[in-house]
């Protein structure tokens, strides 16, 4: 029974959201970027990635990017590594583990942005290289999507899918797609 008047509970508060969100919809019209909004994403996304690059001789700052990121669970990770998803619990050593493994420089490119007051995704296209545990240099371009949300003033990641293409003809990932290459033809 309590479970019954939860699911009415939240079906009701959908409804009125979403009735909320169409009256604002009638009102506004469609979405229009704020373009001081999605600076502010923009420079928020750039200061993640900065994050992330560590120069030789210096250290991995994990508390600088876990202050990006929501808490425990209220973050969610698709990462291109096993397991599936990360959750903010274990997203620190995650971290952690990526990057003393694979010290990287990181390069951003291709951002794109849809931002309201306290809401936004971001999409772009990054590029990690350099020299992994067994000596030899990498080069992986991949695609990332954030999910953020604003709160005390300040932009924190809720979601980020991180993902490689795969060629569909050979079925093998592809480590440094770019958007001009050949479209292989699906099997």
């Amino acid at each position: 029974m309590r479970s019954k008047m939860l699911v009415m509970a939240a079906t009701a508060a959908f409804a009125f959201g979403l009735a909320r969100a169409q009256e604002g919809n009638a009102k506004s019209g469609d979405y229009k970027p704020d373009p001081a909004l999605n600076a502010e994403v923009e420079a928020a996304v750039r200061d993640n990635v900065d994050a992330f690059n560590v120069p030789p001789g210096k250290t991995f700052d994990i508390d600088r990017v876990m202050k990006l990121y929501a808490e425990g669970d209220k973050y969610l990770m698709y990462d291109f590594m096993v397991p599936q998803e990360w959750t903010g619990h274990g997203l620190r050593q995650h971290f952690i583990d990526v990057i003393s493994q694979y010290p990287a420089t990181i390069d951003v490119s291709d951002i794109r942005v849809h931002a309201c007051d306290t809401v936004a995704f971001a999409t772009s296209i990054q590029r990690a290289h350099g020299t992994g545990p067994n000596g030899k240099s990498y080069n992986i371009r991949f695609r990332v999507t954030d999910g953020l949300v604003k709160q005390n003033g300040k932009w924190l990641w809720v979601h980020q899918h991180v993902s490689l293409p795969i060629n569909w003809t050979t079925g093998q990932v592809v480590y440094d797609a770019k958007k001009d290459d050949a479209r292989p033809r699906a099997p």
